[in-house]
């Protein structure tokens, strides 16, 4: 978008047209108009990519100065659209900053749309060839992909107000209670899911939740059961001194870098699959290979540090570590036998 058409669009975000045709109007009569998406200049295009970038720039204003009445003055009353915008905008604005949290990739700034009806709960993806994204030297566009998240209007409540907004690394869209027994909370519930790059989808499954771990699973069994587990790894780890533990994490890898670390040993610390394979792809390793170098892994726990993962670290080094205790020890029990 050329500089003409943007300053229109910040003109529109304080006072937008009040009819399409007056839209067409106005747009129409700017000249020399740059080349819009995908190379069109066709004066459609130009009136909706003005009139998105106003509706960008009037929701950046208002997250950055939201409407309060002054001190003292009593707030006038408003019209019921724009009580109704800045109740959504209420709504969206903690979703957006637990999908802040869960650290997701994107490449534009999510869209967050909210409904009442259950099936529409998800996320949707589209993408366009920017030909103007890169300098006048390449002759290729950009793929740009947009993404769009519905959640329901009551997220805060359902959600939020549970405490499972974001639950090892899965930030969750929605959820309904199913049992609350022996201190275990299980949801039915969906979450979303990195995948390749840009890609998202949405994984419904049940949460299970209860002592301060979680686990996400297919079915409620296969929820409270790993959560179980879960919970036994952690209680082990608590009345077990660990020595790895107190080291320098950085001086154990350099010491054994090409050391691997297997989904195995991430599964032993009661992380579930869900978890794994979005940490995975979160941070770049390949989830299908079932295995990493220590290296690889410590570096992606640099930059996405879960207790899981460093968790997995410390398992890998505690197993080679006790396969050179068992080494030594045969090797000295077969010295033995031949001096004897």
């Amino acid at each position: 978008m050329g500089k003409r058409l943007y300053q229109l669009a910040v003109e529109w975000s304080r006072n937008p047209p009040g009819t399409i045709k007056e839209a067409y109007e106005v747009v129409k009569g700017i000249k020399r108009r740059k080349t819009i998406v995908n190379g069109s200049r066709s004066v459609h295009a130009a009136r909706l990519a003005v009139t998105q970038a106003a509706k960008d720039i009037r929701q950046a204003r208002d997250l950055r100065h939201p409407w309060s009445p002054k001190p003292g003055i009593a707030a006038k009353r408003q019209p019921e659209q724009n009580l109704h915008s800045r109740l959504a905008l209420f709504r969206t604005r903690a979703f957006r900053n637990a999908l802040n949290a869960a650290r997701y990739r994107f490449d534009t700034t999510p869209e967050i749309m909210l409904t009442n009806h259950v099936e529409e709960i998800g996320v949707s993806q589209s993408s366009y060839l920017d030909w103007h994204y890169y300098s006048n030297a390449t002759r290729y566009p950009k793929k740009v992909v947009k993404t769009e998240l519905t959640i329901p209007a009551t997220w805060r409540r359902c959600v939020q107000a549970q405490g499972i907004a974001l639950l090892g690394g899965l930030l969750t869209l929605d959820a309904t209670p199913v049992s609350d027994a022996n201190g275990v909370r299980i949801f039915s519930a969906s979450w979303m899911a990195q995948g390749r790059g840009y890609d998202l989808s949405v994984v419904r499954g049940f949460i299970a939740v209860g002592q301060g771990e979680n686990y996400h699973a297919s079915t409620p069994q296969k929820a409270a059961s790993g959560l179980a587990k879960k919970l036994r790894q952690a209680a082990r780890a608590a009345g077990v001194t660990d020595e790895l533990s107190n080291t320098a994490l950085a001086r154990m890898v350099d010491a054994q870098p090409s050391l691997f670390v297997t989904l195995n040993d991430a599964k032993t610390v009661g992380a579930c699959d869900h978890g794994i394979q979005n940490w995975c792809l979160s941070v770049g390793l390949d989830y299908e290979a079932r295995r990493a170098t220590l290296r690889e892994v410590y570096f992606a726990y640099q930059r996405h540090p879960v207790r899981e993962a460093r968790a997995a670290i410390l398992v890998a080094l505690r197993k080679r570590r006790r396969s050179f205790a068992n080494a030594h020890r045969s090797g000295q029990d077969h010295l033995a036998g031949i001096a004897s």
